[in-house]
């Protein structure tokens, strides 16, 4: 497996589409598909479910993803290491996040505010939940997280453990999706109250 195709696989795991991954990367889509059958070949396993609704992890693909993208981002930081010595002692700032869909436009705002003093921003996002390895290992400099009330206090005594600090930003309610078939779809307004959902399978 070549360091391209571990960017790939991380990229097709993280869009859920080989159109978008393909896109990102500014590859063909048949070249993408070609990466992803050989690394499955390779393995000989499975990684992805290919459906109509997109690609979705197996469970070998979930442990597979887990495993490489650590090596993904050391490699990155090596990169990054050659770069930075080659270019002369740049300022640079590594953001890893699980999941943020405004990050990359807090970020690229903050490039072109620090435009003028070079200032090297790299963002990288992690669903696996390794965020605070990444940054206890120097893979990173900042890690944007969420914290689920129920884990919070393993949480925190891991980040504690690690030596990491941690800043609250936000506190934030559960997001709910209700589809069309479900009674609440009708409900006035946009929010649903704990009581409402009482009578309803919950995870």
């Amino acid at each position: 497996m070549t360091n391209n195709q571990i960017k790939y696989m991380i990229e097709v795991a993280q869009t859920g589409s080989v159109n978008q991954a393909a896109r990102n990367l500014f590859i063909s889509q048949s070249a993408l598909s070609n990466a992803i059958m050989s690394v499955e070949q390779e393995f000989g396993r499975k990684i992805f479910n290919r459906s109509s609704h997109g690609m979705t992890l197996t469970a070998f693909g979930k442990l597979f993803i887990a495993y490489i993208t650590p090596i993904h981002q050391q490699l990155t930081q090596l990169y990054a290491m050659r770069s930075s010595s080659a270019g002369g002692n740049t300022p640079s700032l590594s953001i890893i996040s699980n999941g943020f869909y405004y990050i990359s436009d807090i970020v690229a705002a903050m490039g072109q505010s620090h435009q003028a003093s070079g200032l090297r921003i790299s963002l990288q996002e992690d669903y696996g939940g390794n965020v605070s390895d990444v940054i206890a290992n120097g893979m990173a400099d900042l890690g944007v997280v969420r914290l689920w009330n129920c884990y919070r206090e393993r949480n925190l005594e891991s980040f504690a453990g690690a030596k990491l600090i941690y800043h609250p930003v936000a506190e934030l309610q559960v997001g709910v999706d209700v589809s069309r078939r479900s009674p609440l779809y009708e409900s006035a307004g946009e929010d649903i109250s704990p009581e409402e959902l009482a009578g309803y399978p919950q995870i």
